[in-house]
């Protein structure tokens, strides 16, 4: 009987350290998933102003050429007071947009106008540069300066048409 009195007075204390010890390991895994949940939030709410900026931008530009064309139909395109907007609220949106569209200063052949469109949202910020110009029925429809990215089953035909001894077309397909 001694013997069991000895064996429980050295083991009663191993419980409660077990215990304290359990709940360590527990509230730095719940801290940690707390962190994880934290920054995941913070994250997904930073891309999503990105976005919402980005189309605020885009919005912008819509409008800048709708407006454009509106300038077209009355056929001012050398107007010297181009349309322009600050601040406007992008519908359904936290995220505002400004446009202003600038008429190139140098006589080219084409009369160029730059557009930049930026979209705010939150405190990100996101801008968008276009030039436009006026253009003839058979002047190139596409031109691109550094890459373009088409969907698959796109069919492109062209030629240089600036060379005259060029007369092989190429195909792009999605097999290609």
């Amino acid at each position: 009987m001694n013997m069991k009195k000895t064996y429980q007075s050295r083991n009663s204390g191993s419980a409660l350290v077990f215990a304290v010890f359990a709940v360590i390991i527990l509230s730095v895994m719940g801290g940690g998933l707390l962190s994880l949940g934290f920054g995941s939030r913070v994250f997904a709410l930073r891309d999503a102003q990105q976005i919402q900026a980005r189309s605020a931008a885009d919005a912008g530009l819509t409008k800048a050429l709708f407006e454009v064309n509106k300038i077209l139909q009355t056929n001012s395109w050398n107007n010297p007071s181009m349309p322009r907007a600050t601040d406007e609220i992008l519908p359904n949106c936290a995220a505002t947009y400004s446009y202003k569209i600038v008429a190139n200063s140098l006589k080219t052949k084409n009369a160029e106008h730059y557009v930049t469109s930026i979209g705010k949202s939150g405190q990100i910020v996101k801008t968008v540069y276009v030039t436009i110009a006026l253009k003839g029925l058979f002047d190139s429809s596409i031109a691109v300066k550094d890459r373009m990215s088409l969907m698959p089953g796109t069919l492109i035909t062209g030629y240089n048409s600036q060379d005259s001894e060029d007369t092989d077309h190429f195909f792009l397909s999605p097999g290609m």
